[in-house]
């Protein structure tokens, strides 16, 4: 119900009453995870596996809290340690391919990310995350294939309908409108909610940049600073806005104005 503090607050009270029960950690740490609380969430999974090393829940939610961080190499780790407890983790391959699209491997994110959705084909986000690996060397039609795919799973996903309005915009497809919309859309709605407005309104940034829609796109990067974004927020920013770079062709001068703010930002805040 993205309740994740009255969440955080019953996983508190069950560590209390069994302080020694590792599923709890491991789900506060869930918790933790989702309010981007990541120094305290690795914490929690730190100390789940210290009481558990067979944990394979532990080790993946662990190498998630480091892709988020940025620690990609200690996220390889973890997925591979997950997967050696647990060869048909679906979840374990889909993580560790997203990592290896994040370091440019492709080869080794459409291996994983093939294992996962054959194991589980109708997991929204691998079939996205394989969506990206497709378009990063010009497979557009497996792109937008999965990606529309991902869409029709879960169509309130605004970062789906960005993802496909770039291979459209690669295309010349002529839903790509009807995509850019969609995405708008949902992220303009996520942005005013409190449960999802963090994340919703760096994503709205990304699709104003990719429209492109650059003065309103620079309100919004201000209004973004404003709000004191965590240094990971920031990064995961910058990110998309250079993958956003790689895959289109933008207004190079106003981009740079977006992604000097940022990295500025940066500059002023520590991991």
């Amino acid at each position: 119900m993205h309740q994740h503090e009255a969440a955080l607050a019953d996983f508190d009270q069950a560590l209390r009453i069994a302080p020694d029960e590792s599923l709890h950690l491991v789900n506060r740490g869930i918790t933790r995870l989702n309010l981007r609380h990541y120094d305290d969430a690795l914490a929690d999974f730190d100390q789940a596996l210290n009481r558990n090393r067979s944990s394979g829940r532990a080790m993946t939610f662990r190498g998630l809290t480091h892709h988020r961080m940025h620690r990609h190499r200690a996220a390889l780790a973890d997925f591979t340690s997950a997967l050696t407890l647990d060869p048909d983790h679906a979840g374990a391959y889909a993580a560790r391919g997203d990592v290896h699209l994040t370091l440019g491997d492709m080869q080794a994110a459409l291996a994983d990310l093939d294992r996962s959705l054959a194991l589980e084909p109708d997991a929204a986000w691998p079939r996205c995350w394989r969506g990206e690996t497709h378009r990063a060397p010009g497979r557009h039609g497996e792109a937008l294939a999965d990606l529309e795919h991902a869409i029709a799973l879960r169509p309130e996903c605004g970062w789906f309908h960005y993802q496909s309005a770039l291979v459209m915009r690669l295309t010349g497809s002529s839903l790509e409108s009807e995509r850019w919309r969609r995405a708008l859309e949902i992220y303009e709605e996520q942005a005013a909610t409190a449960e999802t407005g963090d994340l919703a309104r760096s994503n709205l940034l990304v699709v104003l940049c990719g429209l492109p829609d650059w003065d309103r796109a620079e309100s919004q990067l201000e209004l973004f600073l404003s709000l004191s974004p965590s240094w990971h927020q920031i990064t995961e920013a910058v990110d998309d806005l250079e993958d956003l770079r790689r895959a289109v062709s933008v207004d190079e001068r106003r981009l740079a104005v977006i992604l000097g703010r940022l990295r500025e930002a940066l500059e002023r805040r520590c991991p």
